[in-house]
């Protein structure tokens, strides 16, 4: 019953000698016995989309650059700086400070919990929790933690290692 043709890539010029990319379409018409009797076509100028396209690449290359940039400069910041998302505090990102101050290197994709055993009991859950459920950012002013050294860690000692922080926790 005849041939499909669909999204055949090719350019045609305009009258003031720009190319234009463009893609067609077609396909037979039949008549009610099946006689095949005309052809309908449809083109489509595809350059838009293709603009848009090398657009959204450029953006997300300039997207990827800031994004090193900026991870670059939390993992070298001189403070404590972790990122957890989701309801299982999942860690995303630990800077090489909070690496040292917890002992540990290995905490992406763990939860809060997995990585730091020695917090349960103590109320940084809660607080993520409620800074998760809220929104609202939370301040702690000289708040006490114990944490267990990566050295007594390794050792399997359960000797901690105590520590007051200024800390923001937020959304």
């Amino acid at each position: 019953h005849g041939e499909r043709v669909r999204d055949w890539p090719c350019e045609t010029g305009r009258d003031d000698g720009t190319r234009v990319p463009i893609e067609i379409s077609a396909a037979p018409v039949h008549d009610a016995a099946g006689r095949r009797t005309a052809a309908v076509a449809v083109i489509t100028d595809v350059g838009e989309r293709e603009r848009a396209a090398r657009e959204n690449e450029r953006l997300l290359a300039a997207l990827r650059v800031e994004r090193a940039r900026l991870e670059a400069v939390f993992r070298q910041a001189p403070s404590f700086l972790a990122v957890v998302r989701g309801q299982r505090h999942v860690f995303e990102l630990a800077n090489e400070a909070y690496q040292r101050l917890v002992g540990r290197t290995d905490l992406v994709g763990r939860t809060v919990r997995e990585a730091l055993p020695e917090l349960e009991g103590q109320p940084f859950e809660a607080i993520l929790d409620g800074v998760l459920r809220t929104g609202t950012p939370w301040i702690g002013r000289e708040v006490r933690v114990l944490l267990v050294p990566a050295a007594l860690r390794v050792r399997g000692r359960g000797a901690v290692r105590r520590c007051r922080f200024r800390s923001i926790h937020m959304h």
